[in-house]
């Protein structure tokens, strides 16, 4: 019989989810060019491309920033942008994906996943790049919103292994040998 745990945001785990949220925030600006002028937005983001104090953003893109300043309200986050580091374990591989993901509160993990390979990708369309997949025995750490039928995944190859992937797909991830969360 699997052992179930609900996992939630206290103290520490809250700094990291606002540190997440302000993360998938800027890097909304960052794609439209923002030009950064604290210092953490000047360590996590390159200024070398950025066009002006100002990012201009179509409508679906506004609509998802006033979420994610939502939830920060929510949460009361007060990320201090005068340090120069952002405390994710996973920032290098949010850097490679083209829409971010939003994290919530409760994490789930599949431990022992046993369904067929599923490819992870940039962005949650079937024709974007594939960056990794999830393969039978990985265990799959479920940290963030699913949207539209897409789900965000931190893959980790085997459970042994540090390395993670992160990218978005379509299937759900339910066929494990164990779950917690």
């Amino acid at each position: 019989m699997a052992a179930v745990f609900a996992l939630f945001a206290t103290g520490a785990e809250a700094s990291a989810i606002c540190d997440d949220l302000w993360f998938a925030r800027n890097a909304v600006f960052d794609a439209a060019g923002y030009c950064f002028r604290s210092p953490l937005g000047r360590a996590v983001f390159d200024n070398g491309d950025c066009t002006g104090a100002t990012a201009v953003v179509g409508r679906d893109i506004a609509a998802r920033v006033t979420r994610i300043r939502a939830r920060e309200q929510r949460l009361g986050c007060r990320v201090n942008t005068d340090r120069t580091e952002l405390d994710l374990p996973d920032l290098g591989e949010r850097r490679a994906l083209d829409v971010q993901p939003l994290r919530r509160s409760a994490e789930s993990q599949c431990i022992g996943y046993i369904g067929p390979a599923i490819l992870l990708r940039r962005a949650p369309e079937p024709e974007a790049e594939v960056i990794g997949a999830i393969r039978p025995g990985d265990s799959v750490l479920a940290q963030h919103e699913p949207e539209e039928g897409w789900a965000f995944a931190s893959q980790v190859s085997r459970p042994e292994s540090l390395e993670t992937a992160l990218g978005g797909h379509r299937s759900e991830l339910t066929i494990c040998e164990a779950r917690a969360g």
